[in-house]
């Protein structure tokens, strides 16, 4: 059996939430700002593409950190899977290309009662977020300096990162530290906070109203024409072409 959704939707604002539940479980991807949920006995905080799983009738509420957006899907989960794990947990789906896409497109079919497709792309969603977390827990985990470097830019991508620092920190040298990363990550530091800030920008264009040159500085990108042409040299198009509709053709290229 499939899980069956109830209900989708976005949230935006400031102000904490009244302590609810729901009679399904549900997902919360923040797509912007920085959040966090109190439940009985601990809480959970989540920065940007950060997903809260809320088990079922769990009482929980979600205190925000400034301004804040969310998108939100509850479902009901197939009568005895095992497929996903609905414990009250934090997935990391920062990186991933396809998670926030889906979800949007979830929310959108789910407005237009399109119920049985949005099933089917709830399956996959969770079928996805399941081998991202089963990837994750069999990798090794990296050094520490490299690790270090990965939580500090979880929540501060948007920052100016010294490679020096971060290597001094370590007594190694910028060309050994560099080269760690690389190891481990997959692509250089200066790649890796390109791509987290850009994937930012494509939440942001999509999920706001900010205007582009809002969105760069939010992405660290504080030199508007920088951005935009940043933008159009990885994805093919502006950032106003993508929030107008060039996003989906966008979001189907491997972000080089």
């Amino acid at each position: 059996m499939r899980p069956e959704i109830l209900y989708s939707g976005n949230y935006a604002g400031s102000r904490n939430t009244a302590l609810h539940r729901h009679d399904g479980a549900e997902l919360v991807l923040v797509t912007s700002g920085r959040c966090g949920n109190v439940v009985p006995g601990g809480s959970l905080t989540a920065a940007t593409g950060g997903i809260f799983v809320i088990p079922p009738e769990l009482p929980h509420r979600q205190i925000d950190f400034g301004e804040v957006t969310t998108a939100f899907i509850v479902f009901e989960p197939p009568a005895g899977g095992r497929e996903f794990d609905l414990s009250f947990r934090v997935i990391d789906a920062a990186s991933d290309l396809f998670v926030p896409v889906w979800i949007r497109q979830i929310d959108s079919l789910y407005r237009r009662k399109s119920v049985e497709e949005c099933n089917q792309l709830l399956a996959l969603l969770l079928f996805r977020l399941r081998r991202m977390e089963l990837a994750l827990a069999e990798a090794p985990p990296p050094p520490e300096p490299v690790g270090a470097a990965l939580a500090h830019l979880a929540g501060h991508f948007a920052e100016p990162f010294s490679v020096t620092e971060s290597a001094k920190k370590y007594s190694l040298s910028v060309s050994y530290f560099s080269a760690l990363f690389r190891k481990h990550v997959g692509q250089s530091p200066a790649e890796y906070v390109r791509k987290q800030r850009l994937a930012h920008a494509r939440r942001l264009l999509l999920g706001s109203r900010l205007s582009i040159a809002e969105v760069g500085e939010l992405c660290g990108y504080p030199n508007t024409n920088y951005f935009v042409r940043l933008f159009r040299q990885r994805h093919g198009c502006t950032p106003g072409e993508y929030r107008a509709g060039a996003g989906a053709k966008a979001d189907n290229l491997t972000d080089r």
